[in-house]
């Protein structure tokens, strides 16, 4: 028998094509999934035929809870936690579906308006909480205050809590644990985060003043994965800025952002179609430590084509700005989603 030393190089040798034959086989089926996305790819002109059966077809795919019927057991509370000179904190708990029930943080603005004000998600990422996102009693962090820079431009601001902290807060609910339970029983994160959006928007709407306002979404990394979801299947969201996370999904094909069989219809350019017409501004920093902007910039391409030839290129808007895996601190993203809402 040879030494270790030469099996080890021998069975190294073996790995390396094992690896290599399995990426040609997996660079087969992408190829064919490309293929037949592609050969789907909206038509300007019949767009909105397109994204009914797409919508269906998203919808089908995702499956539990959203084709789900069951009426959630929990129900619809309110209580005021407090006030600030920007206006009024309310906690809103709500059902999702069954058993589940989430809970979300709205502030009202404190300016009286004889219209509704414009109503904003703002949506954390995969170790964000309520606190955090809307800087109570911690620092934002990579939201760059976000929340409270739409509540100086009088917004009414939606924090909803989706289950995907783990980052020394309590009790501990990891992201990649809960999509593996879902996968485990057929499910998926994108469906379950969702509805749970959907649910939430439910609550805040029905609060009187808010019935008729203009709804739009900022969100970062998971939260601007999970709200180009949202965007695609609810007309209600007039205006999405996802930050840091648009992307070749199959460069990054995380777990928790896709689901089974996805790249066989939607890659991010099919979700963002959905958006369209709709107003969308897509970001992503040159320095982000979690994805290049390159596989952005090709999937962006595809959209930015789609507004153009529909005739709404000015409701389209994709970046790169200097900045690492954050929302961008500049202006311009609120002015584009407020100027969408009609501010």
């Amino acid at each position: 028998m040879k030494p270790s030393r030469a099996l080890s190089a021998r069975f190294l040798n073996e790995r390396k094509h094992l690896v290599a034959s399995l990426n040609r086989e997996l660079a087969r089926h992408t190829a064919a999934a490309d293929t037949t996305r592609a050969a789907a790819w909206p038509d300007a002109a019949h767009l909105a035929r397109w994204q009914k059966s797409a919508a269906h077809r998203l919808t089908t795919l995702l499956g539990w809870p959203l084709t789900d019927s069951a009426k959630p057991k929990v129900k619809t509370s309110w209580r005021t936690l407090g006030r600030d000179a920007l206006g009024e904190l309310r906690l809103v708990r709500f059902g999702v579906t069954g058993e589940y029930g989430s809970f979300a943080a709205l502030f009202l603005p404190a300016k009286p308006r004889t219209t509704p004000p414009p109503l904003v998600i703002a949506l954390h990422g995969g170790l964000g909480t309520i606190e955090k996102i809307a800087g109570l009693g911690h620092p934002t962090r990579n939201y760059n205050d976000l929340v409270t820079r739409l509540r100086r431009r009088h917004c009414a601001v939606l924090v909803p809590q989706l289950p995907l902290w783990r980052d020394h807060a309590e009790p501990y609910c990891a992201i990649e644990d809960l999509t593996a339970r879902l996968n485990l029983l057929g499910h998926n994160s994108p469906a379950l985060q969702t509805l749970t959006l959907r649910r939430a928007l439910d609550a805040a709407l029905a609060v009187p003043a808010l019935r008729t306002a203009p709804v739009g979404l900022a969100g970062l990394s998971y939260g601007g994965c999970y709200g180009l979801y949202a965007a695609a299947l609810d007309p209600r969201i007039r205006c999405l800025v996802t930050s840091a996370f648009f992307n070749d999904r199959h460069t990054y094909p995380n777990p928790a952002a896709v689901a089974l069989g996805l790249a066989q219809s939607f890659l991010d350019a099919e979700l963002a179609a959905l958006v369209c017409p709709r107003a969308l501004w897509i970001e992503t920093g040159d320095k982000d430590e979690l994805f290049t902007p390159s596989g952005a910039r090709l999937e962006a391409k595809k959209v930015r084509a789609l507004y153009r030839a529909t005739g709404h290129a000015a409701r389209f808007h994709f970046e790169v700005f200097r900045g690492t895996h954050e929302f961008n601190r500049a202006e311009a993203n609120l002015d584009f989603l407020l100027h969408a809402l009609g501010e």
